[in-house]
């Protein structure tokens, strides 16, 4: 039987700030590679095709630059939890 010891706390809590910094990663790399593409067709001339992120340009690199930053921050928090 074992008992719950600060240390482990502190291993959990290193271990869930990790943990949240690998989702926030992973939503940026969602983020910028969904992309969706749409076409027109134009009857005197070619068409147009256009391909694009699927939230759109800058909505993707506000979402995936959020998402950096946050992950950092749980680095960070995962440094420190592992020092106190």
């Amino acid at each position: 039987m074992s008992t719950y010891t600060a240390e482990m706390a502190v291993k959990s809590h290193r271990a869930l700030w990790i943990a949240g910094a690998v989702v926030l990663i992973l939503v940026a790399v969602a983020v910028l590679s969904s992309w969706t593409s749409r076409c027109a067709d134009y009857a005197t001339g070619g068409g147009l095709c256009v391909y694009e992120p699927a939230l759109g340009l800058p909505q993707s690199i506000v979402l995936a630059v959020a998402s950096v930053g946050a992950a950092a921050f749980c680095v960070y928090r995962a440094y420190r939890a592992g020092r106190g």
